[in-house]
């Protein structure tokens, strides 16, 4: 039930592979598709009660003002959101490394120089929706929560970079990874997550209708 030690593991798995240079020390495709389903799901569970507590505060007409409680109870939980949406990253990031389809970003991203290959860890589709799903929960609850960080204004840009990712990889046939219909829908709620709130940076809160439309223009000329 603990995921973070679940990825602890997995990393330590990787770590090892390096070090005694066989790429057969790898966990499988399997354990980290696991840990990154596991990652998704704890943040489905972390904005359960972050919107359950929003709902006790708008439904207690007897309230002056904010429970402070809440509020910082809500800060830490969109804090989590986003931290669980790095560990996805990173792990994706680890698997583009390992099967050796990483392109310039994903390589400077992991900042790791490794050798070793398994292309049976070559990331998939869900893989790809996963971490893009998990960066717009993140930007979605710091909307929700009025959390601002660098990291969730940065949000939505790093889900639109994966569905970027996964149009390139798609352009090859063989590589099995093509974007869903859910891909161009949570960039564009990513999106959608930076007009309002604290994500309101002035530069970027007029951007967002653009963005989201641009998003959509590319859904409706996709092929597939």
């Amino acid at each position: 039930g603990d995921i973070t030690a679940a990825a602890e593991l997995l990393n330590q798995m990787y770590a090892d592979a390096q070090s005694q240079n066989n790429s057969s020390r790898f966990a499988d495709i399997d354990s980290y598709t696991s840990i990154m389903n596991g990652l998704l799901d704890q943040q489905t569970q972390l904005i359960n009660v972050i919107n359950h507590e929003r709902n006790e505060i708008e439904a207690d007409s007897n309230a002056t003002m904010i429970n402070e409680h809440s509020f910082e109870s809500n800060e830490r939980g969109a804090a989590k959101v986003m931290s669980l949406a790095e560990m996805a990253n990173d792990l994706l990031i680890q698997l583009e490394d390992i099967s050796g389809v990483s392109d310039r970003y994903s390589s400077m991203r992991g900042n790791v120089v490794n050798d070793l290959r398994n292309a049976s860890l070559q990331p998939t589709s869900h893989h790809y929706d996963l971490a893009i799903t998990a960066f717009a929960n993140a930007a979605t609850v710091a909307r929700d929560t009025n959390y601002s960080s660098p990291a969730t204004n940065n949000a939505p840009y790093v889900a639109q970079r994966w569905l970027q990712r996964m149009e390139t990889l798609a352009l090859n046939s063989q590589s099995g990874v093509t974007p869903t219909v859910d891909s161009y829908y949570h960039v564009m709620e990513a999106y959608a997550s930076i007009g309002n709130g604290a994500m309101s940076i002035p530069s970027n809160k007029n951007k967002a209708p653009i963005l989201a439309q641009a998003v959509f223009d590319k859904l409706k000329q996709n092929t597939n």
